[in-house]
């Protein structure tokens, strides 16, 4: 009887791949599997809320900026007006006074040259008067008879230069004295001067004093305002 020899068959390491078997344990498999299905996933959610944090920060920083900007602006522009309307007030102000300085330096103006003018007009009617009373005395006692026209007593003082009271006295000294009139003479009287008195009332009947009820009378009338 033959012997078979059993050979026992060596697997060559370099065809197939073996490794060692160990019982499956399914907690690991499940932990891979958890591992493995969700973890890349949960990284980039994780990474993707971060970078909207940072967004939403950037955006509340930029809000931020842009706000205090705003602000700061309006404020500005707020002291920049108040500032506007303090300086236009002062210049207002001081353009009101600079007017009202012109128009007193213009009234003042107007009231010097027009008493040089009366002046004026007095000096030649001073020379004009004394000329013609040499030759014309009757000028003087038309401006008496007018004076005691004005007050209603009888008997009244006659104030007259003295070169004056001695040409009236001449001429016609019988006929106001006859009437209850008394001439004096006055040194502060120019000539063509007359001031009567009478019971304490006082008629002013000199030259210059005429003069300026003339010059009153020229002055043009103010126009009322709001008138044609």
């Amino acid at each position: 009887m033959k012997e078979h020899k059993i050979l026992a068959a060596t697997p060559k390491t370099d065809d197939v791949a073996w490794e060692r078997w160990q019982p499956t344990h399914f907690g690991d498999a499940s932990a891979k599997a958890a591992a493995g299905g969700t973890g890349r996933p949960a990284a980039n959610g994780m990474v993707a809320a971060g970078a909207e944090l940072d967004a939403l920060r950037a955006a509340a920083r930029e809000e931020g900026y842009r706000a205090g900007f705003d602000a700061g602006h309006a404020e500005g522009l707020d002291a920049g007006r108040e500032a506007a309307k303090a300086e236009g007030r002062a210049l207002a102000t001081q353009l009101g006074n600079a007017i009202s300085r012109f128009d007193a330096g213009v009234a003042q103006l107007e009231r010097d040259v027009a008493q040089e003018l009366l002046n004026l007009a007095l000096g030649i009617a001073r020379r004009i008067v004394g000329d013609t009373l040499e030759a014309q005395p009757e000028t003087v006692l038309a401006s008496i008879r007018e004076a005691l026209a004005q007050l209603p007593a009888q008997h009244s003082v006659v104030h007259l230069n003295p070169e004056d009271a001695e040409l009236i006295r001449m001429q016609h000294g019988d006929a106001l004295a006859r009437a209850g009139h008394r001439i004096h003479e006055n040194p502060q009287l120019s000539r063509g001067d007359v001031l009567v008195e009478a019971g304490g009332t006082q008629v002013d009947a000199r030259l210059e004093t005429r003069w300026q009820r003339v010059w009153e009378s020229l002055e043009p009338e103010p126009v009322a305002k709001g008138g044609a």
